[in-house]
């Protein structure tokens, strides 16, 4: 799935949704990934099936690692703000949401051409194997309790519906 330009200049930026992977994944595999014009931002895989992040295409970013490993064949809340000076990368399973903190400074980025989901544009093999649900792009930084609000809503349990007869 692509989505065309935002043509924004943002260093507050939020990515998230629901990821559930299908066995290993080629590192580096695009979750939620631009790279267009100066941007090359986004949500990916590291080398160990851990939540990572490319910023600015800053090695700073790409190159940090969140130890927030996505376990296989299991729906995982992601998030990731961005901030002037921090990135906060979130990972969600079992009702518990833990968070890993990069102090870096991020540039502006533009947004100026197509986002994919479940894609690194740069390589053919850098594909999801797996699916995303309910992804989710904010123009601006969404706070820790926003965050928490987003999994924690989905962990209610809803009350059963009843269905009646006319």
């Amino acid at each position: 799935v692509a989505i065309p330009a935002f043509n924004l200049n943002t260093t507050n930026f939020t990515f998230s949704g629901w990821v559930k992977r299908n066995g290993t994944q080629v590192s580096w595999s695009g979750i939620v990934f631009c790279r267009s014009g100066g941007t090359t931002a986004g949500v990916h895989f590291g080398t160990a099936q851990e939540l990572r992040y490319t910023w600015n295409d800053g090695g700073n970013t790409y190159n940090w690692n969140s130890g927030l490993t996505v376990p296989d064949n299991q729906w995982t809340f992601f998030a990731l703000t961005i901030e002037p000076t921090r990135a906060i990368m979130y990972r969600g399973t079992n009702s518990i949401l833990r968070s890993a903190t990069n102090n870096v400074t991020h540039a502006a980025q533009t947004f100026p051409g197509t986002t994919y989901f479940g894609y690194a544009p740069n390589s053919s093999t850098r594909r999801l194997n797996g699916f995303l649900d309910e992804v989710a792009l904010f123009n601006r930084t969404l706070t820790p309790t926003e965050v928490t609000a987003l999994f924690s809503a989905s962990q209610t349990a809803l009350p059963a519906v009843q269905l009646t007869s006319p």
